[in-house]
């Protein structure tokens, strides 16, 4: 078994219970590291101070730590006092190390650039200090300004750290509403692609052949029947490609409480590829295209591949059913060791009009050439279209297959 066959695992995000939980151990920890000396020894500068007064001071800077993430404003500003009083006093055991441990869930949730407590802090600690120094504090010279460097110091890192954990979190959550916003864009545009691909290629063979039902009726009722069969077909197979992408639009998100029960059973047919080529072919020679088709045997290609050549195929039948028809088209598909080549051109008229051909890529408000352009560039291909020099239409696409992406689909 090689590396990259191990299974990877990624820590989970701790739950708020237990993010309680830590807190409430360190707060415990705390006081094992801080009361219990207080309580066992007798410090010689703290004589006149009562044995209750530092167990309250030593146990209100470390017990509100446990609900840091709950009431993080109101813990800070316990802490913090109680810290101070400890300075003055001279009871001072550690350098803001539980203020600082309870800023820093204060520095993830402020949102207000006008609350930054750090300098108010320097201030409120330079102030105590300075007024325990001039009232003769037991606790000295050296350990005051000791604890105001280091207590300050601290403050303002802890400060720092958090307001730039929240910004890099703020912007992760852009980042991802971006992403997401353009996931459902680009969803949006390949529905919308599906639907003009199976909606004007059949709506298309449906006009051709309700024109010739239309005309024929009364003489040859016999062609008319089979131009209505030709109608019935088309349209059940359109019906059922619409409700396999309407059957996907209505399956509801794997995170919902009942998207298990209230999905339905997903019984879709297979995507069309490069073997529902000669169906196409045929269906547009029912319509009055004559078309040659000539497609390599074998060609083993990606299911999106052959999926966007299908539909560059179905477009480009259904240009010319709409533009030049009665006509004569060909259709080839080549297949190298890289690449999926498809060309599709028609005879068209002697003289063939550019604006009327490529109105749909174009000012006439389509999207035929440009939805098949789009699929062309999704797989870093591309597409031409445009009149051929010895008239007709001509489409050409260069669709790349790498073989290692997705799992191969043999044409049969």
């Amino acid at each position: 078994m090689s590396i990259s066959d191990l299974p990877v695992r990624f820590p989970q995000r701790l739950s708020r219970r237990q993010l309680v939980g830590l807190d409430a151990t360190a707060a415990l920890a705390y006081l094992v590291v801080f009361l219990l000396p207080v309580v066992i020894t007798e410090e010689s500068g703290a004589a006149r101070v009562p044995l209750w007064v530092r167990c309250v001071l030593v146990a209100g800077a470390g017990i509100p730590l446990a609900a840091r993430r709950l009431w993080p404003r109101p813990v800070f500003a316990v802490v913090l006092m109680a810290t101070l009083l400890q300075l003055l006093l001279g009871l001072a055991v550690d350098p803001f190390a539980a203020a600082a441990y309870a800023l820093y869930p204060l520095a993830l949730t402020t949102t207000s650039q006008r609350l930054i407590p750090t300098p108010a802090v320097a201030v409120a600690c330079t102030s105590v200090v300075l007024l325990g120094m001039v009232a003769g504090s037991p606790h000295g010279w050296q350990n005051g300004i000791g604890f105001l460097v280091v207590g300050t110091a601290l403050l303002g890192a802890v400060w720092t750290a958090g307001f730039a954990v929240r910004g890099r979190r703020a912007l992760a959550r852009v980042e991802a509403a971006r992403r997401e916003e353009q996931a459902v864009h680009h969803e949006r545009l390949r529905i919308a692609r599906e639907l003009h691909d199976i909606v004007t290629h059949s709506m298309g063979l449906i006009t051709v052949k309700a024109s010739i039902a239309n005309h024929v009726l009364p003489s040859r009722p016999e062609e008319a029947h089979d131009a209505l069969k030709v109608i019935e077909t088309i349209s059940r197979e359109a019906m059922t490609e619409m409700r396999g992408i309407l059957h996907v639009l209505r399956i509801p998100p794997a995170d919902e409480p009942d998207a298990e029960t209230d999905a339905e059973p997903a019984d879709l047919d297979p995507t069309p590829g490069l073997a529902d080529v000669p169906a196409l072919v045929r269906r547009a020679e029912h319509a009055g295209v004559r078309v040659d088709l000539t497609m390599s045997r074998g060609i083993q290609v990606p299911d999106g591949v052959g999926l966007a050549a299908y539909r560059i195929v179905q477009e480009a039948l259904t240009n010319v059913l709409n533009h030049a028809a009665p006509t004569s088209c060909m259709v080839r598909i080549e297949a190298t060791a890289a690449d999926l080549r498809v060309e599709v051109r028609d005879e068209g008229p002697p003289a063939p009009d550019p604006g009327r051909r490529t109105r749909t890529g174009g000012n006439g408000g389509g999207h035929g050439i440009t939805g098949m352009r789009e699929r062309a560039m999704m797989y870093g291909g591309t597409l031409t279209a445009a009149p051929h020099p010895d008239g007709g239409f001509r489409v050409t696409a260069c669709l790349p297959y790498p073989p290692a992406r997705e799992k191969p689909r043999e044409t049969q």
